[in-house]
């Protein structure tokens, strides 16, 4: 028989000398409201919400039919709350983050092409190295490259094959038009965003090619950097993919 300490703990006096069971749906719906805060560190803990909200209805609809022996409304309501609070903050958090972190993405690969359809090749060159082999900000860099021997070779070796040779024999001649975000990888403190541009021969045209670029985003105590880590054809890319 159970003590008075413990019914007090499990039910709800009805206020005519009978109790009421707490629904253990209702006390599931809370405590997995009170776990969906982890949805905010990780999509993978959406779940939480999802579930809280989902034991939180079914105990309000239990609870609802069974008015006479089941209590926990409150429970349920807080559980409801708690689930719909992180689990909209979360999604919004993470989609905006997405949404922002694109678009800084974009801006620094289109001024990466501009530099180099402009052939300013020794900027482009420094944009794919690691942030910390790069000149400092304000550094002549035409004169850099020209007394530095070994680092003229490794610009002139970046763009003399591949996508990037295309785009610095192309120069002026040439255009660009973003054309979708493809790829996002998220290690720690970086992200990988992959993203394909129509290279145009400038006043239109057919596009001479579809460019993957790959970018990387460094977040760091003093700052964000971002570095170019290479292209490819897009099509040829995707042929690759297939097999």
């Amino acid at each position: 028989m159970a003590t008075p300490a413990f019914r007090s703990e499990q039910q709800e006096s009805r206020g005519d000398g009978q109790y009421r069971s707490v629904s253990v749906l209702a006390v599931c719906g809370l405590v997995l409201g009170l776990l969906s805060v982890a949805a905010l560190a990780h999509p993978g803990a959406w779940v939480f919400p999802g579930l809280a909200i989902t034991f939180s209805l079914l105990a309000l609809i239990r609870i609802g039919q069974q008015s006479d022996v089941l209590s926990g409304r409150k429970l349920a309501v807080a559980g409801l709350l708690l689930g719909l609070f992180f689990g909209v903050w979360a999604t919004t958090r993470y989609f905006s983050e997405r949404w922002i972190v694109t678009e800084q993405a974009q801006d620094f690969v289109e001024d990466w092409l501009q530099a180099v359809l402009d052939g300013d090749l020794e900027s482009a060159h420094q944009a794919t190295l690691e942030f910390y082999l790069r000149e400092p900000e304000g550094t002549r860099l035409k004169e850099y490259y020209a007394n530095d021997s070994e680092q003229l070779s490794l610009l002139q070796e970046y763009f003399s094959e591949g996508m990037a040779k295309t785009l610095a024999d192309l120069g002026e001649r040439g255009e660009f038009r973003f054309d979708r975000a493809v790829l996002r990888r998220k290690e720690l403190d970086s992200q990988i965003i992959g993203l394909r541009y129509f290279i145009y021969p400038r006043g239109g045209g057919v596009p001479i090619v579809n460019l993957h670029i790959e970018a990387l985003m460094d977040l760091r105590d003093d700052g964000v950097y971002w570095t170019i880590l290479g292209m490819d054809d897009a099509e040829i890319l995707d042929r690759r993919r297939t097999y």
